[in-house]
């Protein structure tokens, strides 16, 4: 009988501690997935383009013309941020992996590469 009580105790425990965000929403998506990493690999990928396709300069002139490209940069690097952390905040609270799901991330992703 102590065992059937402790199980049900703990059990009642289990079930209030759940992981929830700052919303008060119950995670759902708390695994780390195929979709999840791959999608992390592609915002990477964007952010990595973006810094690759500055150049070294060789000058103070060539210096001074970069750091004019730097605001729009940071703008650009913030926004894909952004859009990554609201994209692992959705899959962490819906947890969905379904075939619309899929095909509405890839589209995401392609947005995001082009």
């Amino acid at each position: 009988m102590l065992k059937a009580f402790t199980h049900m105790l703990r059990a009642m425990l289990h079930q209030d501690h759940e992981e929830v965000d700052g919303d008060g929403i119950r995670l759902r998506g708390l695994g780390f997935s195929r979709l999840d990493g791959f999608s992390d690999v592609v915002f990477g990928f964007a952010l990595t383009l973006i810094v690759v396709s500055l150049e070294v300069p060789k000058s103070f002139e060539e210096l001074h013309r970069l750091w004019a490209a730097f605001l729009p940069f940071a703008v650009t690097f913030l926004l894909l941020m952004l859009i990554w952390y609201e994209h692992f905040i959705f899959f962490r609270r819906f947890g969905l992996h379904d075939a619309g799901t899929l095909w509405l991330n890839g589209l995401l992703l392609f947005v995001v590469l082009f």
